[in-house]
């Protein structure tokens, strides 16, 4: 999430550093920045997560980028050790870039079917 005015990124700035270069300003940009991890809603199989492409398109999301793929098993936190994925966004005002992720997030459905194989039934769950 750190953006500096030189458009440089912050992995360039660590490797120049370690060989020994000069580094370039380190000024950020004055941009508001936010991530927002996506939580995993109830226990089980990921089969689908709807709502991905209105979710990139509201204004301000730079990325959304899903981790657990379909067929994997899930588990909340703070017994299972992951996120469904992650929303990235920028703007002028932090509570602009939280309305921002918020509405992202609104918009996505996860679709998941109990991990017990005596169950059938898929349940959708609004995240």
């Amino acid at each position: 999430m750190l953006e500096f005015r030189t458009g440089i990124s912050l992995e360039e700035l660590i490797l120049l550093h370690a060989l020994g270069q000069e580094l370039p300003s380190l000024d950020l940009t004055r941009d508001a920045g936010g991530v927002m991890m996506i939580p995993i809603p109830q226990e089980g199989i990921l089969e689908r997560v709807e709502g991905q492409d209105p979710a990139q398109h509201i204004p301000g999301v730079t990325e959304l980028v899903m981790t657990a793929r379909p067929g994997d098993q899930l588990i909340p936190l703070p017994e299972g050790k992951r996120y469904l994925g992650f929303i990235l966004a920028r703007g002028t005002h932090p509570a602009e870039v939280e309305e921002t992720l918020r509405e992202a997030h609104r918009r996505l459905t996860v679709v998941m079917r109990p991990h017990t194989s005596s169950a059938t039934r898929s349940g959708i769950f609004r995240v």
